[in-house]
């Protein structure tokens, strides 16, 4: 244990052991288990280190630490595992009630389970879209989208998702969530014609809506237009306006 310039030994395990090092007093705890609650000068705590100290004064290693007050997990706590060379301290992930941030590649050799179905990205928007609208590329502006209002536009870039198993990229508060793969909760407008469980789906004259899609035939094969499919319905919807699960198909 170190308090100021006097460093101590709590407890040696062969050539390692555990390492307890802080500024404003520091204590082992079992009150369930082992616990290590080791305060700085700020009120900081660090909840677990495993550090090997370089011979430039500084830590190399693996640290866990709670940076905020209190024992880990609070509402305000957050978990860090980080490595230091010299002065330069990196997070490599961080840990919140909610959240885990990781900085670098991950590679997985398992499967990734989640929650839920859909794929989607961040894309920049002029103004908030809400989740199950069906969005075009944005004609006037580049990388943007903006609701669907035009029968089988070809222009259908995916639909605004609320909360995507994958999102990919970066969000900000000009950005919207846009599914183009998986499944999906999607606005659709039965008024053009019922919808069934593996109907077509494309944009209808309804802005933001999908309507089923109507095949035209070509040299008497039933088509459906390029370029205009959103996706499979999963559900039906017999009449009016809703929301129905649809596995898109954008093509």
């Amino acid at each position: 244990m170190q308090d100021g310039s006097t460093t101590r030994s709590i407890a040696v395990f062969s050539k390692f052991g555990v390492q307890v090092i802080g500024g404003g007093g520091s204590g082992l705890g079992f009150p369930s288990g082992l616990t290590l609650n080791v305060p700085n000068a700020a009120g900081q705590y660090n909840g677990l280190r495993f550090s090997t100290l370089g011979s430039d004064g500084g830590l190399a290693g693996l640290h866990a630490e709670v940076v905020s007050p209190g024992a880990f997990p609070s509402s305000q706590g957050r978990m860090h595992v980080w490595v230091q060379n010299g002065g330069a301290m990196n997070d490599v992930i961080v840990i919140s009630p909610t959240d885990v941030a990781i900085a670098g590649n991950v590679s997985v050799s398992g499967n990734i389970a989640a929650k839920y179905q859909d794929v989607a990205e961040w894309v920049p928007t002029v103004k908030k879209i809400s989740p199950a609208t069906v969005v075009i590329i944005d004609p006037s502006r580049d990388n943007h989208v903006l609701p669907a209002s035009t029968p089988y536009d070809q222009r259908v870039a995916g639909v605004i998702s609320e909360r995507p198993g994958v999102l990919l990229g970066e969000g900000g508060d000009d950005q919207v969530k846009v599914a183009h793969s998986g499944r999906v909760k999607v606005k659709v407008d039965a008024s053009y014609g019922s919808i069934a469980a593996g109907d077509l789906l494309v944009s209808s004259a309804t802005p933001g809506y999908a309507m089923r899609s109507e095949p035209v035939k070509v040299a008497d094969v039933p088509m459906h237009r390029p370029g205009t499919l959103i996706g499979k319905a999963l559900e039906p919807l017999a009449d009016g306006q809703g929301e129905i699960l649809v596995l898109l198909l954008l093509q």
